[in-house]
């Protein structure tokens, strides 16, 4: 049986049941926030995709072609910014090693700062 305890009954209770209805709070915010984050990020893959004209497959995919290396690039980006995911778990979404996301986010500013085309990409994206 699921039931909500008010927190303002908390002092009421004995202090090892406190912190065990803590301990579970914070275990289920933890995998709800898992499993919206996942959620996000594939929607940002999706829209990104989407807005870039780039096969889904092809995005996580090994290709290093150019079309697919952009594209790829910012959706790493937009996953690091607004998800709460860790670099190794956006790494395996893609299929890729941690330190290629951190590759990627570094190339990205270098990329926004310096590359008009990118420029563009990342303005048609906008996330």
């Amino acid at each position: 049986m699921n039931q909500v305890i008010n927190p303002m009954l908390y002092p009421a209770l004995s202090p090892s049941l406190q912190i065990k209805i803590k301990a579970k709070m914070r275990v289920q915010s933890t995998v709800l926030l898992k499993q919206e984050n996942g959620e996000v990020a594939t929607e940002i893959i999706d829209v990104v995709c989407d807005k870039l004209m780039v096969d889904r497959e092809l995005m996580l995919s090994t290709s290093r072609l150019r079309k697919v290396m952009l594209p790829r690039c910012i959706a790493m980006y937009y996953i690091r910014r607004y998800t709460a995911l860790s670099l190794k778990k956006i790494g395996e979404i893609f299929g890729r090693d941690h330190s290629t996301v951190i590759y990627n986010i570094v190339l990205f500013d270098d990329l926004l700062r310096f590359d008009a085309e990118f420029k563009h990409l990342v303005a048609r994206v906008n996330l």
